[in-house]
């Protein structure tokens, strides 16, 4: 976990500070990963659309901070649970497969 430093006193001047800051935003995600690693639930999102769909728009979001962080060359923990929940999302066998591809998805 990535709390040696509360974000609050994060400076966000150096790269670090800001890989710093990435970590410290999503490692509080991990225990509201599904199951299958698939689907992120924090609470109820009063979403015009199914949880489920915001549930996986929510795992999709993480996506957005640890792909650049690992093209920079870091590392990071969650990373294996993201593929694991790719996987498993894309899986039509899986309970928790995202479904099939339509308009305006």
């Amino acid at each position: 976990m990535a709390f040696d430093l509360p974000i609050t006193n994060n400076p966000l001047k150096t790269r670090e500070d800001l890989q710093l800051a990435l970590k410290q935003i999503c490692d509080p995600l991990e225990p509201f990963y599904s199951k299958g690693r698939a689907h992120i639930k924090l609470d109820n999102t009063s979403a015009a659309y199914a949880d489920s769909i915001a549930e996986m728009e929510g795992f999709s979001r993480v996506l957005w901070g640890i792909v650049p962080l690992l093209a920079g060359g870091d590392e990071y923990s969650l990373w294996n649970l993201q593929i694991e929940g790719i996987k498993n999302g894309t899986n039509p066998l899986h309970p928790e497969y995202w479904g099939e591809i339509n308009d305006y998805d």
